[in-house]
């Protein structure tokens, strides 16, 4: 199920860009996320109004290598990485959210804003009561250089997109080019 939400949110965002001229080969859409702000993004989540935002809590975001899951600080272009999120639940029963990791590097990027999207997954699924933990493998692109940093939002949904935990900017990592 998870697979196939992922690969319906990039057909989605896909068809999203063939309006705009934008997705002409397979790989424009690759080329065009760099293009993406995140300032649209986090307007939505602050300005988000109602919701339990303390329903369920982020923590311990780590950036891992895919292959041992060691912990590391440093990604070289071209390379992957994992992101990874404890999600705890504050409720009595399973909570359904939406689990959104995000990546942005570039100018303008500070530890709660700005820069440009280099990756960003949104993960459905109901958390249990014991908690669960959110992973998310992706590759840095070539040619950068400075200072990444991971964004992870849990909302109820793409719809509403009302937050239930408080979003966690607490992860940065050096990307080498």
């Amino acid at each position: 199920m998870k697979k196939i939400l992922s690969l319906l949110i990039c057909i989605i965002i896909f068809l999203s860009f063939i309006p705009a001229g934008l997705a002409d080969e397979v790989n424009s859409l690759l080329q065009t996320l760099p293009r993406l702000t995140v300032a649209p993004v986090t307007q939505q989540i602050n300005n988000a109004g109602g919701g339990a935002v303390n329903e369920l809590n982020i923590s311990n975001v780590q950036v891992l290598t895919p292959s041992n899951n060691e912990e590391i600080n440093t990604v070289a272009g071209q390379h992957g990485y994992r992101v990874q999120a404890q999600i705890t639940n504050n409720s009595n029963e399973t909570t359904d959210g939406l689990v959104i990791v995000q990546v942005r590097h570039g100018t303008g990027a500070t530890v709660e804003e700005g820069g440009k999207v280099l990756d960003c997954v949104g993960v459905s699924s109901g958390i249990p009561v014991t908690g669960s933990t959110v992973t998310s493998d992706f590759v840095l692109p070539s040619g950068l250089s400075g200072t990444a940093y991971v964004d992870v939002y849990a909302w109820n949904g793409w719809d509403a997109q009302v937050p239930l935990a408080a979003p966690n900017h607490s992860m940065s990592f050096t990307v080498n080019p």
